[in-house]
């Protein structure tokens, strides 16, 4: 930058890679039916005289936050990896922005925005014109947002009814927030259980991990309490509570101690022993979040507000022991 030199063209490619101009437009707008070698070479040709392209594609904003960098695997890594994946697929890149940095959002380039984020501040975006929103797993319908999520209530009475059956009566939940819809929703199902069972839900048995309370602490009592089963409903402290309760407590879990976690991450698969989870259908929360705001960018969406309700699955494993 600065100098006279002679911007390269698309010409100048052609000749570089010895292939003609169709063939570089083609390469250039990712047109499957090109050789791959041919295309490797057109690319390399390319990057070597600095050609850039006018790039054909639009740019998919997902807003999230609370992203926690020692968690690479968790369920906001997870989803966000997923939306990437299927927005690639429709010729979308993807821009990842800050919920506290939303004014990006605004950029002409922006075509939608697919919220992966547990607030209200979403709806500042709800009058920016011609920019569709969705949101993931924190309906907004009565705020004429776009909304897909996985019935959070039933989760919470799955993972409950499994403990209850399996011969538990001292059960305790830990989440993260108690004034977010997922958490609340869980936990609504889980007191809805108890009550069933004609269990009074014991105030002492539910934490949040952001009360200031240590998880240490509140694992250390539950353990000295009559609590048999932990339903560890708080993504990002997973793994935390496993290996305090098996390296730190010395306690085995499926024998002393009974855990139902939230999603199937991959390595929950291998812990010891395997977790009994509660997950959620990330794959098609994704596929259809993009396939869904890809239409109301085309006109092809459907009239109204989009309001999609999923259901999740309990996956069962030896983390739960059979108390009966």
């Amino acid at each position: 930058m600065g100098n006279n030199k002679r911007q390269a063209t698309i010409t100048d490619v052609a000749k570089e890679a010895n292939v003609s101009l169709g063939t570089v437009s083609r390469v250039m707008n990712g047109a499957e039916s090109v050789n791959p070698k041919l295309s490797h070479k057109v690319l390399i040709a390319a990057r070597k005289l600095g050609f850039v392209p006018k790039t054909l594609y639009k740019h998919l904003a997902v807003v999230t936050g609370r992203r926690n960098p020692s968690m690479p695997t968790g369920y906001l890594q997870v989803l966000c990896s997923l939306i990437e994946q299927y927005a690639y697929k429709h010729k979308m890149s993807v821009e990842i922005i800050d919920i506290n940095d939303m004014d990006r959002a605004i950029d002409s380039r922006i075509l939608a925005v697919v919220a992966v984020v547990f607030s209200d501040l979403i709806e500042e975006l709800n009058n920016v014109p011609n920019l569709p929103v969705l949101t993931i797993n924190h309906p907004m319908i009565n705020k004429g947002i776009h909304s897909i999520y996985t019935n959070h209530y039933q989760q919470g009475v799955d993972a409950a009814k499994h403990l209850i059956d399996m011969g538990h009566r001292d059960i305790a939940i830990l989440t993260d927030f108690t004034d977010e819809w997922g958490d609340s929703e869980r936990l609504r199902g889980y007191c809805d259980v108890l009550k069933n069972a004609g269990i009074t839900p014991n105030p002492y048995n539910m934490q949040t991990t952001t009360e200031g309370v240590a998880i240490y602490d509140t694992l250390q009592r539950w353990t000295k309490s009559d609590v048999s089963a932990i339903m560890n409903f708080s993504d990002d402290v997973v793994p935390e509570v496993i290996h305090i309760l098996t390296n730190i407590f010395n306690m085995t879990i499926g024998g002393d101690i009974s855990t139902i976690s939230l999603e199937d991450i991959p390595i929950y698969q291998y812990f010891s022993p395997p977790q009994t989870v509660v997950k959620q259908p990330l794959v098609e929360l994704a596929s259809q979040a993009v396939e869904n705001i890809i239409k109301f960018t085309t006109g092809k969406g459907a009239e109204g507000v989009l309001d999609i309700q999923l259901e999740g699955e309990l996956v069962k494993r030896d983390s739960v022991a059979d108390l009966r």
